[in-house]
């Protein structure tokens, strides 16, 4: 089972993103750490969202009552 369509399109627009800080960071002559902390924050929060999507049951976000119901029709069929 693959992440949906909206993961793809979230890290399109993030490497969009990412690629315009990086020539915004290019021109200036200080470093803002403003930016450096949004990329890194942002980039952190992606991998993490496709991970919650890719193994639901070992996550933060769980789906143990959608499990027990399946659980329940199972045992139901037997």
């Amino acid at each position: 089972m693959h992440p949906p369509a909206v993961i793809f399109y979230l890290l399109f627009i993030l490497s969009g993103g990412c690629a315009l800080l990086a020539g915004y960071g290019m021109t200036a002559t200080r470093r803002s750490w403003f930016y450096t902390i949004a990329l890194a924050v942002t980039v952190t929060f992606t991998i993490y969202a496709t991970l919650e999507i890719e193994y639901p049951r070992k996550g933060l976000i769980r789906l143990t009552n959608m499990d027990d119901t399946f659980l329940q029709l199972r045992d139901s069929m037997n």
